[in-house]
């Protein structure tokens, strides 16, 4: 009980709805005021019956009603409960009238796919390399996205994450490569390394391979060349493709 929201929130919900403590005696088969007192107090609870009733007048759930500080909760409708409360004809009713929005919400969007021709791009999980290019090095699709503008010819795409990259690349975006070879010292490649996709500005020399980001309040990852008789292939930083492009993605 003493980690109970019950007493704060009888008091809340009582006061919210301009009642007195005489009010909720009233409502309870004439409690006296000093049991509703107690309550609110938090010196006392009142049986799991009672309890059900207050939720159900004031329209919270038991579980809210005891546990959540309702007073500085944001306030969202349970909509599992309020059609457990329906009566069997309003329960058809309601049910017939979700199902013609969800077909009219199905209708809307068939019509701006029509209206707005949409570029579909498959996204992977992780894109391996080191080994040639193959379905062996692919971990997965992710999930396919669309974009407004017809996109150039590309060898794979990745979903940027996180705001390293901007004010180029912002967190979500798509962004489009070409497989490469060779870097160019300062340009933005993807690199596999350790089992991650980086998109980053690459340097090597014969040191280290840095991966460098846009957003100054990020540092550098710098990898030292390995000894390369004794490493693992995680371990061996790879470039897999250079970015050629980069597009927001849109509801389908």
């Amino acid at each position: 009980m003493a980690d109970s929201y019950f007493g704060k929130n009888l008091k809340y919900l009582r006061t919210k709805n301009k009642l007195e403590q005489r009010d909720i005696a009233n409502l309870l088969n004439k409690k006296s005021v000093g049991t509703i007192s107690y309550w609110e107090q938090g010196k006392s609870e009142p049986k799991h019956e009672i309890l059900n009733f207050l939720a159900d007048y004031f329209e919270v759930s038991v579980n809210d009603l005891l546990n959540s500080d309702l007073a500085n909760k944001k306030r969202t409708v349970n909509i599992g409960d309020l059609f457990r409360r329906l009566t069997r004809e309003n329960k058809i009713k309601a049910t017939t009238y979700v199902q013609q929005l969800l077909q009219n919400q199905s209708d809307e969007l068939a019509a701006r796919r029509q209206a707005k021709q949409l570029f579909k791009i498959p996204v992977y999980q992780h894109i391996a390399a080191g080994l040639g290019w193959g379905k062996e090095q692919v971990d997965g699709v992710v999930d396919y996205f669309y974009v407004e503008e017809e996109p150039p010819k590309f060898d794979f795409a990745m979903i940027v994450e996180g705001d390293s990259m901007e004010p180029e690349f912002h967190n979500g975006e798509i962004a489009l490569f070409r497989k490469a070879s060779q870097v160019d010292d300062g340009g933005i490649y993807a690199v596999d390394y350790q089992k991650h996709n980086y998109l980053k500005k690459v340097y090597q020399d014969d040191e280290a391979t840095r991966l460098v980001s846009i957003n100054p309040a990020y540092q550098d990852i710098v990898i030292p060349v390995p000894d390369y008789e004794d490493v693992s292939y995680e371990d061996i930083p790879y470039v897999i493709g250079k970015v050629i492009a980069s597009y927001p993605t849109v509801d389908q």
